[in-house]
């Protein structure tokens, strides 16, 4: 795993991707709030379903037009909407499979930032964790903020994490991972916690993994990272939320090995969104 660039941690570009749920709502907050702590632009985006067209007996054809075009009014009134709140609003409405049409229009819109909600209406969450999870995922060169049920709403004008907490196996895709996560608790003012799963770390593996952390982000001259050694014992959603509890979290950040890795332990993802009291940030990386 490489990363091509070290994503801003900035956010004045902010994506977020809507299906008008109460759980799309929630993470609306968010948007909101990020948007409005970096001066930057909202980019509502609704990914609607491709038109249907039926044949009927007798060559009568049936479309669904009017249900498009509600969803396109739909979107433009909610950016109105935003725009009245003082925002700086782009909307848009295009058509096919939520995932790629969500990973297409973070890359021609530039944006820094996707935020999106789980368990929406129309499945919002598969942009994530459905059928084309990696594909989706993969793709991304843009961070991604997940917001779940157990999330609360964002109470701040500006909204900005002051806690964040990353686990880590030293992994060689996790250097870029963790610069990441110190960039952003950099940019942020806000307190680091790296969490590894490593049982016995070797010191000689942890100083090869913190050099390579340093050539990838400036730690201020700092001797060590925070890192706190802590074994993950099954299951592995409920450790990484009693963490999050514990340290008072309010950014848990994972990169895609993680979340390849959480995979492999069955029903792990879904508790974890369904559970975390916390946002999750994912954090972009492509295969050589």
């Amino acid at each position: 795993m490489s990363v091509k660039t070290m994503p801003s941690t900035r956010f004045s570009e902010v994506l977020f991707a809507t299906d008008f749920s109460e759980e799309s709502d929630r993470a609306l907050s968010y948007a909101k709030s990020i948007v409005r702590a970096s001066g930057g632009e909202l980019i509502l985006v609704h990914v609607a379903q491709l038109p249907a067209v039926i044949a009927l007996s007798g060559e009568v054809w049936v479309d669904d037009s009017v249900r498009i075009n509600a969803e396109e009014e739909q979107t433009q009134e909610a950016a109105g909407a935003l725009r009245a709140e003082g925002l700086k609003v782009r909307a848009f409405c295009p058509f096919g499979a939520v995932g790629q049409r969500v990973a297409q229009s973070a890359e021609i819109h530039h944006a820094d930032l996707v935020v999106v909600g789980t368990h929406g209406r129309r499945g919002l969450n598969r942009v994530i964790f459905g059928s084309y999870t990696e594909e989706t995922a993969g793709s991304l060169e843009t961070p991604l903020l997940i917001i779940g049920p157990r999330v609360p709403l964002a109470t701040q004008t500006a909204w900005k994490p002051t806690r964040i907490l990353v686990p880590t196996s030293f992994f060689a895709s996790d250097a870029a991972l963790v610069a990441f996560a110190c960039s952003l608790a950099k940019t942020h003012g806000a307190s680091l916690d790296i969490l590894t799963d490593t049982r016995d770390r070797a010191n000689s593996q942890w100083l090869e993994f913190r050099k390579s952390v340093s050539k990838l982000v400036d730690l201020g001259g700092a001797d060590e990272l925070p890192l706190h050694t802590s074994h993950l014992p099954e299951p592995i959603a409920k450790s990484l939320i009693e963490a999050v509890i514990a340290r008072a979290t309010d950014l848990l950040v994972i990169g895609c090995e993680n979340r390849k890795w959480l995979t492999l332990h069955e029903g792990t993802l879904q508790e974890l969104l369904a559970d975390v009291p916390c946002p999750i940030l994912t954090f972009p990386t492509t295969t050589n």
